[in-house]
């Protein structure tokens, strides 16, 4: 019965830190173990063991269940590269326009203070009201670059990038192609990334030229 529980505690385990506890309590509750030293083994360890091997098995079962969550988390090479490259816009001054409002301030502290996932919602609530803005957009593709939401960042810095009247068409490039190097994305990177290496008076043609040759040498 004991090893049943134990079985179903460990598939209801939801992160590390429970199974780390869960783990701790079994070990103060199996009893001790024997002198592994002994020549001879008497009947009644050979029974005691018998009773902690559901405890053997299940502690080997919690090890291969940490070990498959902290493999899962890990990041891809993809990511990694990324993570070399990225850094939010700080550049929050931007104001809002007339178009300033409670949801829109909100999002802008919550990004200023680097609690994107806040502003992620609070960027969307704003937006609803005024769909067109292009700060509110830029910034919002900012947070969700931060929190490893690539797809959707990218799916809003393409059309920032491929809009010259925008203010902010010029580094939603360099943030698109990050979003797309972060996915694997390459060869549709390589496209953004040469045009700005390209650019004397871009702001990160550096930084593209750096990229271009780390994705030019396999650097992940």
């Amino acid at each position: 019965e004991d090893y049943r529980a134990i079985l179903a505690a460990l598939g209801d385990a939801a992160t590390h830190q429970v199974m780390h506890e869960r783990i701790a309590r079994w070990a103060q509750q199996a009893p001790p173990l024997e002198d592994e030293s002994a020549k001879t083994t008497p009947p009644a360890s050979k029974g005691r063991h018998k009773r902690l091997l559901p405890w053997a098995i299940a502690a080997g079962i919690a090890l291969l269940i940490m070990l498959g969550l902290v493999w899962s988390n890990r990041p891809t090479a993809s990511e990694r590269l990324f993570a070399n490259y990225f850094e939010a816009d700080p550049r929050s001054r931007y104001t809002l326009g007339s178009h300033q409002g409670d949801p829109a301030m909100r999002a802008m502290a919550a990004y200023q203070s680097q609690d994107y996932k806040t502003a992620i919602d609070e960027f969307t609530a704003a937006l609803t009201a005024d769909p067109h803005n292009d700060t509110l957009h830029y910034f919002q593709a900012n947070a969700m670059l931060a929190e490893g939401e690539y797809e959707l960042a990218e799916s809003r810095l393409a059309d920032l990038c491929r809009g010259p009247a925008s203010p902010f068409g010029t580094m939603s490039c360099w943030y698109l192609s990050l979003a797309m190097v972060a996915q694997g994305k390459y060869d549709a990177a390589h496209t953004h990334l040469q045009a700005m290496a390209a650019d004397d008076a871009h702001p990160m043609q550096k930084s593209a030229q750096a990229l271009l040759i780390a994705l030019g040498k396999g650097n992940l």
